[in-house]
């Protein structure tokens, strides 16, 4: 399904290289990029958009869950006797699953799509979320299931930068303020202290796997992450749910510009002099 889906998008966009970039964010299917693409994204530090993970995920869970929840909420007889909250928690858990299953089963697919379940569960319950505990549980189950995963780089990369977010999250981001203004810039500031928080709990393992290190993420998330957040995968959404429907080349003029500024913003980074550099293969020890 989503091959055909992929294929579609492709279709809708002319096969050009933002086309291929939809088909790559939102089904997981990246066999339209060319190596030129693939580059440009892994040089400026912005290749963990094109892994389906806990931004994809959580993007498509939390928007089900918050409009199922509204839409009960409106509803006066669903309001006063049933359990919206639940309700809504289950629509977000299967839509999380039903995601990860159409994109691919990928680890960071599974790893975002199995936490963010676990939040909705305890959620669902009433019990305090600990992601720290959730990330732990995750990881236990997918090594039970398949222990070769502990030497894969994309499981290693994936809950390297997950559990160094987790412990910067309880530690040091608060917010500060209600301003508009305030919550902007700490919006800006969580942005950039994410990626170098990321960043740097992956960078020993990029270079011992691919020897290759590129600090330009550091500087090309500010713009791109928000750009990917609040309009690459909302207008591309659309875009995958039109066509789904048939007529998907009428909305593909709302998701062409986002994809293409994240292009140029790839090949940007990937052009700085320290957007992509090379490091020496380490020794065993």
């Amino acid at each position: 399904m989503r091959h055909e889906l992929a294929n579609t998008l492709m279709v809708d966009g002319n096969n050009t290289q933002a086309a291929a970039l939809a088909a790559a964010l939102l089904v997981g299917v990246r066999d339209g990029l060319t190596d030129e693409t693939r580059e440009d994204f892994r040089g400026s530090g912005l290749a963990h958009l094109l892994a389906i993970s806990g931004l994809h995920v959580g993007l498509v869970g939390g928007l089900i869950f918050f409009w199922v929840r509204l839409g009960l909420a409106c509803w006066p007889r669903a309001a006063l006797n049933w359990n919206i909250k639940t309700i809504a928690g289950i629509a977000g858990m299967l839509t999380a699953l039903g995601y990860m299953a159409m994109a691919g089963l990928t680890i960071p697919t599974i790893r975002a799509a199995l936490m963010l379940s676990s939040i909705f569960v305890a959620f669902m319950l009433g019990r305090v979320r600990q992601g720290l505990r959730l990330l732990s549980l995750v990881a236990a189950g997918m090594l039970l299931v398949w222990p070769p995963l502990v030497v894969s780089p994309s499981f290693q990369l994936s809950f390297a930068a997950t559990l160094a977010l987790l412990l910067w999250a309880a530690r040091e981001y608060q917010p500060r303020s209600r301003i508009p203004l305030v919550q902007m810039s700490d919006y800006l500031y969580a942005v950039w202290a994410t990626s170098v928080v990321a960043g740097l709990a992956t960078l020993p393992l990029a270079a011992w796997h691919f020897q290759q290190i590129s600090l330009a993420g550091l500087l090309i998330n500010l713009p791109a992450v928000p750009l990917t957040g609040l309009f690459v995968l909302p207008f591309g959404a659309v875009h995958l749910i039109s066509t789904s429907l048939g007529f998907g080349e009428w909305t593909w003029w709302l998701a062409r510009a986002p994809l293409e500024w994240l292009l140029w913003m790839a090949k940007f980074g990937a052009d700085l002099p320290f957007g992509d550099m090379h490091a020496p293969a380490w020794s065993l020890w």
